[in-house]
């Protein structure tokens, strides 16, 4: 009988412990519940790839590539005027021709700049056109454009050093 008892009595101790109020319902919250499944967007097609663009930037490629030659036959006449120019008196005969000659070698890296510009013009374009099949190609061509401009303006620079 005492264990009656006592099965009676914890429930009735505990629920004095309690202070008095309402509390909150444990039941869910309606952003609780699942939702109703919303059927997916359907996703768009890719994209194919454009053909003028891709002739577009051959033909870049071409005009930087071509106008290497142009510069590497420029580039040891104007490094032996720079170094004969080296050390000259500022504005004697020797120092102006070697100016006159790494101006006509910094004359002939326009075609890589030219093409690079019409690259950058071409991938702010496709910067409108996400998921282009050709951005990896443009990618590339404007990596390659730009190392064959760095090479040529490192070379100039380092021979306009020599007038200082």
């Amino acid at each position: 009988m005492y264990t009656r008892a006592t099965a009676f009595l914890i429930p009735a101790l505990l629920s004095a412990c309690s202070a008095p109020g309402g509390y909150p319902s444990l039941a869910k919250r309606p952003f609780e519940k699942p939702r109703a499944s919303v059927p997916d967007a359907p996703l768009a097609p890719p994209q194919a790839s454009d053909p003028a663009l891709l002739g577009r930037i051959a033909d870049a490629l071409k005009l930087a590539r071509d106008g290497v030659p142009d510069f590497e036959a420029a580039l040891p006449a104007a490094r032996a005027a720079a170094e004969r120019a080296s050390g000259a008196a500022p504005e004697s005969e020797v120092w102006i021709d070697g100016q006159l000659m790494v101006t006509r070698l910094e004359s002939t890296t326009g075609p890589a700049r030219d093409a690079l510009a019409a690259l950058d013009d071409e991938r702010r374009l496709l910067d409108a056109k996400p998921g282009s099949p050709d951005a990896p190609a443009l990618l590339a061509a404007i990596a390659e454009v730009e190392a064959i401009d760095a090479r040529q303006s490192e070379a100039v620079h380092a021979l306009l050093s020599k007038f200082k």
